[in-house]
């Protein structure tokens, strides 16, 4: 990961997601090159893995991307799914009590001062967002 980067191992991920889980998956924003310091780059790895963990255990969707932007020197990678979603008002499900460890998500964001978003609707899927500044 450290020399191919983390949209080579995001595209990795989701394809094993699809083969594993027969879920339709995509990558959007594979040209971006995300200029983050060597050492967050397993950390973002790791809590995109985390979300899409939560996909498979709780969501049952049958579609799930990534897309990565980039506006001036802020990244934006979402994970999104077609899945059965929650009441992301719901502040049970984001402490953490109710098993999605979604607050543990967004402590470690913060840590190096990131923002994490989250919206979900039962029966409308879900749209976790992390804005990562640009790292040098």
């Amino acid at each position: 990961m450290y020399e191919l980067g983390l949209v080579p191992a995001f595209k990795w991920r989701l394809e094993v997601l699809e083969q594993k889980e027969k879920v339709k998956t995509q990558l959007i924003g594979e040209e971006i090159n995300l200029n983050v310091k060597k050492e967050i780059v397993i950390f973002i790895y790791r809590i995109v893995n985390e979300l899409i963990q939560n996909v498979i255990k709780h969501a049952k969707a049958t579609e799930v991307s990534i897309e990565i932007t980039q506006v001036k020197r802020k990244y934006y990678i979402s994970v999104r799914d077609n899945g059965a979603g929650f009441d992301s008002n719901n502040r049970k499900i984001i402490s953490g009590t109710g098993g999605f460890g979604l607050l543990s998500i967004k402590e470690r964001i913060e840590n190096f001062k990131g923002h994490f978003f989250i919206h979900s609707e039962p029966g409308k899927g879900t749209l976790a967002k992390i804005e990562i500044p640009e790292i040098k």
